[in-house]
């Protein structure tokens, strides 16, 4: 897509994203874009995509464009990613609110706990938060 003009920061490594399928509704009022990429594309990032596939392809028609983007990370950590993407994680774009909240604090030190890890049962989670919580 040459002709498309968006963010520096994603043009940049463009040549790195596959875009693995496109599909629209048979009423045309959507446009949906899956993306993989090798590295974490940061969310206002993507809604520059999307706004900028909108300019350029539909700027007259009643089309919505999203775009769905896909991760391989072989080199970070759940606690990296998390780190590498958290202005993404908060950028809205409809809001000026960045920071998190105590209670998004409490969620988030509770998924990256080092006792709370994939494949637990729910009661075994149960007891490891409780611990890790103090409770």
């Amino acid at each position: 897509m040459p002709e498309l003009k968006t963010s520096d920061s994603i043009m940049q490594r463009m040549d790195e994203i596959v875009v693995e399928r496109l599909t629209m509704p048979r009423d045309r009022s959507m446009l949906r874009v899956y993306l993989h990429a090798p590295f974490l594309i940061q969310k206002r990032d993507i809604f520059a995509l999307e706004a900028a596939v909108k300019q350029t392809y539909f700027k007259t028609k009643p089309v919505t464009v999203r775009v769905y983007e896909h991760f391989t990370l072989k080199t970070l950590s759940p606690k990296e990613a998390f780190e590498a993407y958290r202005d993404s994680i908060l950028y809205d774009g409809w809001t000026t609110v960045q920071t998190l909240s105590d209670v998004d604090w409490r969620m988030l030190n509770m998924l990256y706990h080092p006792a709370v890890h994939p494949g637990m049962t729910w009661p075994a989670a149960q007891g490891a938060l409780h611990d890790a919580l103090g409770l």
